[in-house]
């Protein structure tokens, strides 16, 4: 008897804490529901008001809500806020168009963006301003976006692919501009057969580059070719190869540090060089290879093929 009675005594015992558990575990489940849909109603409400209302011109400067809601016994509050974007923060730096791509410039210790717009000037502007620091006259226009380029001397440069009849350019070509201070000035012309309309390029290296001095660029359309120019500030833009291409060129050219050789009195640097093409239909990565070459008896041979 007294076996059956402590049975009993335990089964009753599990019994009430089983059913304990669940009712906290079901008071639980049923107070985060309430809370999740309180959440809910004080988002929905804050989603309504925002766009019951007008936005300012400004996003940062909208100042609506908070709103505030009552639910299941638990009060909620819904505010908003906006960081500053691109639109908000955007000013017009010049009353003349602009169609070809600005560059950031932080060569030579710079720090400014520099744009050309479609009367033919070129524009630099300090980083945050809209004023321009210079403004000069291309005698042209700018078919590519400028590269910034700091010469084996040190020298800072721009080269700007444009289109103009004088100054040695022929109607296309890369203009190289030496900018060691002040505005930039004119330095001399690397002539093109066709429009230069991707922007051009220099050896892609951490460390010394094998040929520091060296512009790569290519032209599009009708006699399309790419060019290897010696762009020293103190050199007179001497072309060193070229060679045709087949197709329009999509995108800049991709110029990587390629073997150096030295064997038998004899050397021989090389530069890899990858150019995107394009038919209107396909496109395909043509490589092509830059080499000088210096034999026993000083003799320089140049390639590109």
């Amino acid at each position: 008897m007294l076996i059956i009675v402590a049975f009993m005594s335990i089964l009753v015992g599990g019994l009430m804490t089983e059913l304990t558990n669940s009712f906290l575990v079901s008071r639980t489940h049923s107070t985060r529901v309430e809370r999740e849909a309180t959440v809910t109603s004080a988002v929905e409400l804050g989603i309504h008001q925002l766009q019951a209302g007008s936005v300012p011109p400004v996003c940062a400067q909208d100042a609506r809500g908070p709103w505030f809601l009552t639910l299941n016994g638990s009060p909620s509050a819904v505010s908003e806020t906006c960081t500053a974007i691109v639109p908000d923060l955007a000013a017009s730096l010049s009353t003349a168009a602009v169609t070809i791509d600005g560059v950031h410039n932080t060569t030579a210790g710079r720090d400014e963006y520099i744009a050309a717009t479609s009367s033919g000037r070129l524009n630099a502007y300090a980083f945050g301003q809209t004023s321009a620091r210079w403004s000069v006259a291309l005698a042209g226009t700018m078919t590519a976006s400028v590269l910034p380029f700091v010469d084996a001397d040190g020298m800072p440069e721009l080269m700007v692919p444009t289109t103009m009849a004088g100054s040695g350019c022929g109607g296309h070509c890369v203009v190289s501009m030496r900018y060691s201070a002040g505005a930039p000035s004119f330095h001399c012309s690397m002539p093109a057969s066709s429009a230069v309309t991707v922007s051009p390029a220099v050896e892609v290296r951490s460390g010394i580059r094998n040929f520091p001095d060296y512009v790569f660029f290519a032209g599009s359309g009708a006699g399309a070719a790419l060019y290897v120019f010696d762009g020293a500030a103190d050199h007179t833009c001497g072309p060193q190869a070229s060679a045709a291409l087949t197709g329009d060129v999509i995108g800049a050219p991709l110029v990587f540090p390629g073997v150096v050789s030295v064997k038998n009195n004899s050397s021989s640097v090389s530069d890899e060089i990858f150019v995107l093409q394009g038919d209107g239909t396909a496109s395909a990565l043509a490589h092509w290879r830059y080499t000088e070459a210096v034999d026993k008896n000083g003799v320089l041979t140049i390639g590109l093929s």
